[in-house]
């Protein structure tokens, strides 16, 4: 007779509120046995033992839930339980070795070594890039990352933008993840290799989906695993406030997390779920974070700090690239998302119009938009500061419109419109910012004819404003993006 588990689940949910824990626990190893490749069951099971003070049974019972999530493909939560074995168990050398053999299953040829007589994989006697505990905004990205070249001064600056290029070629992180490339002086990428049927296309897509984990071997994983931390929180309770400073990057491993704006009023402005990430943009910069975060129903989650990110850049520096591409993908993500001019987008499309922004390292006096000229992109602001200047008749001196942050957009209506900017906008501070260049802009929104239809709107606005400038009613605004 087949097991009704959707009975079980539902008394299963009841034992746990009622605080039966013995009746819970019998519950969730029956659904174990019903389910056995649903490692959900023998984490919660893990939970009861827990709460049982029965601790060799909750070891045993996060084993099984770490190899049943590796088994399925959930390395988020593999990695998630692992930790939570490590906490308890120091140096468990099983565990360590588990997820490097979930690799090695998957067609990966560096095998792992044990722990506990290999170690760590021995680090290249180099320069650290990144000082403890510093974003990448510390660092001149120029200098560490092959093949940035300067751009040339933009709009007459006199201080230079760097152009960092991101794109790797798969082909040549496939064949270092097949061990044909071996580059001097430091230890290749390994990729999780897709089924021979799946195209480059989708194997593409994997690597960028998942930056860290698809770019970590066994080697690299050990280290991962070591360094990442987990942070588990109780329904309703707060990872951070809105205005908090952050250092980390979060990955949902289990539960649902809310994102909130304070106002007031307070307000929700989205849910994140299982494998989302959150945060990045304190891995670049010191910029507050823009929203609270909050727990739904309990949420397990994964924290990389910037020392991990710095441990991992150091020992494999392609990894820095992957992470820049990362962080370049997810603002435009929220680009496309939220600003009229690429509602009409869909995936794929979206990925390609990613790939055509350029990741520019600035430094303080450079000039993005330059008053009375045509502006050669459209440029969002990453981290760093820039002012709006305008300059109006006789004055001696421009006159500061406004001051532009991360996440802050300009340079569109002067490619909307064909025109002259009406004021220059020149960075403050080093920035990193990423720009679509002018030519790709027009053939962007040429492609899609819907986005023409309120061009002249958004134009006529911009005059209107600039117009109540003028006088003195009114004040400039930019668009924005919200980045946590």
């Amino acid at each position: 007779m087949a097991t009704d588990t959707r009975k079980l689940k539902d008394q299963a949910q009841k034992a746990v509120n009622k605080g039966k824990h013995t009746k819970a626990l019998d519950l969730y190893l029956a659904l174990e046995a019903a389910e056995p490749a649903d490692g959900g069951w023998a984490r919660r099971a893990a939970n009861m033992y827990q709460r049982l003070g029965r601790d060799q049974e909750h070891l045993l019972a996060l084993q099984r839930a770490a190899d049943k999530y590796g088994k399925a493909g959930f390395l988020v939560k593999a990695i998630a339980v692992c930790k939570m074995i490590l906490a308890d168990e120091p140096g468990h050398v099983a565990t360590q070795e588990k997820l490097a053999a979930l690799y090695a299953e998957r067609g990966i040829p560096a095998a792992a070594k044990p722990a506990a007589t290999a170690g760590p994989s021995p680090v290249p006697p180099r320069k650290r890039t990144l000082p403890p505990g510093a974003p990448l905004d510390s660092v001149a990205l120029s200098d560490i990352v092959p093949g940035a070249t300067p751009a040339g001064s933009v709009a007459g600056a006199e201080a230079s933008i760097q152009d960092i290029p991101l794109e790797l070629e798969l082909d040549t992180l496939l064949e270092q993840a097949q061990g044909a490339v071996e580059q001097p002086g430091a230890e290749p990428i390994d990729i999780e290799l897709i089924d021979d049927d799946e195209n480059a296309q989708q194997a593409a897509r994997r690597l960028q989906e998942t930056p860290f984990f698809a770019a970590l071997g066994p080697k690299l994983l050990e280290m991962f695993i070591d360094k990442v931390t987990l942070v588990e929180l109780a329904a309703g309770e707060v990872l951070f406030r809105q205005g908090d400073g952050g250092d980390a990057l979060y990955v949902v491993a289990e539960g649902e997390v809310a994102v909130l704006s304070e106002g007031p009023p307070r307000v929700q402005l989205s849910r994140l779920c299982e494998g989302d990430f959150f945060g990045e943009i304190a891995l670049v910069t010191e910029q507050p974070r823009s929203a609270t975060i909050e727990a739904v129903d309990g949420a397990e989650l994964l924290a990389i700090d910037r020392d991990t990110v710095g441990d991992l850049i150091h020992a494999e520096p392609n990894v820095l690239r992957l992470l820049l591409r990362f962080l370049r993908d997810r603002l435009l993500n929220t680009l496309v998302h939220t600003n009229p001019l690429f509602n009409s987008y869909g995936g794929a499309e979206r990925q390609t119009l990613a790939e055509k922004f350029r990741f520019l390292e600035g430094e303080q006096s450079a000039v993005l938009i330059e008053q009375g000229g045509r502006a050669n992109g459209l440029y969002i602001l990453l981290a760093g500061q820039a002012e709006v200047l305008v300059q109006t008749g006789d004055a001696t001196e421009p006159t500061r419109l406004a001051t532009l942050g991360p996440g802050d957009v300009c340079g569109e209506m002067s490619l909307l419109a064909n025109a002259d900017a009406v004021a220059t906008v020149r960075l403050t501070s080093k920035a990193f910012v990423l720009k679509l260049p002018a030519d790709v802009f027009r053939q962007v929104i040429m492609t899609h004819p819907q986005v023409l239809m309120f061009v002249g709107e958004l134009a006529d606005e911009r005059r209107r404003q600039l117009e109540a400038i003028s006088v003195g009613n009114g004040d400039y605004e930019v668009a924005h993006l919200e980045l946590l």
